[in-house]
């Protein structure tokens, strides 16, 4: 009895013995049972002890994994239960090439992954100001994606023996002619890259370039739009924006106002004292949003006396700015009417010397 099974695992059926298809059957099932093991047991126990640690990375390692879906894990079970087979050359040779393709597209995918979700948790945990949005995060994974699946089909075309130098020559002679072609495109699109990392502007904010001036309203690949206070759109190239001098208004965190005060010389030194005082008062009156630097009598000017009022004022909206220096001065000028203190303005005095009459 013995006898005939171990002839009859003997039989030999398309090149191969039962004995090797029973083995076949039997790899591809254990494969199977281990790799569904894994990703269903060991896979989600990882997962819940990475969701413990203090970093993230290993989380976005076994997200990474977690890529790789079930057709992968049966192609492998697959590939390597048929190596107990003995399979026409050419067959084992397409075998091979679809194991191959395979491999490199799910580990190419798990890769872009893992990079992906570095890069989103770093512009996340970035200080608000520092963060890079959404768009150019997206389109520089779209540049990393193109980059990983240029070395994948490389990397494919090289493990079937085919000779990739011309191919990565080729790429290289052609890279640099569209770099040389597009040089001042790709400068533009550089300083884009450099704009949403470094954040020198941003949308909405007041800026003055050169001679220009004007507020952010579009940041583009290419050039970045400012709208002036006149209305018209000004388009500045985004290597030029970041060639030029940046005065940004938007990041002020306060205004400075210099008032300059001039007063008659025929204000008695009593009243004159007072002024600074006064100046003190209707100033703080016009806004709680403001600090006084300083207040002094500085000056004789060529026909006034003059006091200096220097101002920090915390409203860095341009109007809310004028509101408050518009309010001082309509308190300085109530006071000083009350207060009987002019103010000078340009004026000459002639004086006209009686000449002695000639002895006749």
């Amino acid at each position: 009895m013995l006898t005939e099974i171990i002839s009859m695992l003997k039989m030999e059926i398309f090149g191969n013995t039962i004995e090797q298809y029973i083995l076949f059957f039997i790899s591809l099932f254990v494969l199977s049972i281990i790799f569904k093991i894994f990703k269903e047991v060991v896979l989600v126990s990882l997962k819940k002890i990475a969701e413990k640690s203090t970093t993230k990375y290993d989380n976005y390692l076994i997200d990474a994994i977690s890529e790789l879906k079930w057709p992968f894990y049966t192609w492998i079970s697959l590939h390597l239960s048929l190596q107990v087979l003995t399979l026409p050359k050419s067959f084992s040779i397409f075998l091979d090439i679809l194991a191959t393709i395979m491999i490199a597209y799910y580990i190419s995918k798990a890769l872009l992954k893992f990079i992906e979700l570095v890069i989103k948790d770093w512009n996340s945990r970035a200080d608000p100001e520092d963060r890079v949005e959404d768009n150019v995060i997206d389109l520089v994974v779209n540049v990393i994606r193109i980059v990983i699946i240029v070395f994948a089909i490389v990397t494919v075309l090289t493990n079937l023996g085919i000779d990739t130098t011309a191919l990565i020559t080729g790429l290289g002679i052609g890279g640099l002619a569209v770099a040389f072609a597009f040089q001042r495109i790709m400068e533009d699109i550089f300083a884009f890259f450099m704009i949403h990392i470094d954040k020198p502007i941003k949308k909405g904010e007041f800026i003055v370039v050169g001679n220009y001036a004007g507020t952010v309203e579009r940041i583009g690949l290419k050039s970045t739009r400012l709208r002036s206070r006149s209305g018209e759109e000004i388009v500045v190239s985004n290597k030029d924006l970041l060639n030029s001098w940046i005065n940004n208004f938007g990041r002020m965190s306060e205004r400075r106002y210099l008032l300059r005060i001039g007063v008659t010389y025929d204000t008695p030194a009593d009243k004159l004292e007072r002024i600074p005082k006064i100046l003190e008062e209707e100033i703080i009156r016009a806004s709680n949003e403001l600090k006084i630097n300083r207040i002094h009598f500085v000056s004789y000017g060529d026909f006034s006396l003059i006091f200096e009022a220097y101002i920090s004022i915390y409203k860095v909206d341009y109007v809310e700015y004028l509101n408050v220096v518009q309010q001082i001065n309509l308190n300085i000028k109530r006071r000083f009417d009350q207060e009987g203190i002019s103010f000078a303005f340009p004026s000459q005095s002639i004086y006209i010397e009686k000449m002695p009459k000639e002895k006749i």
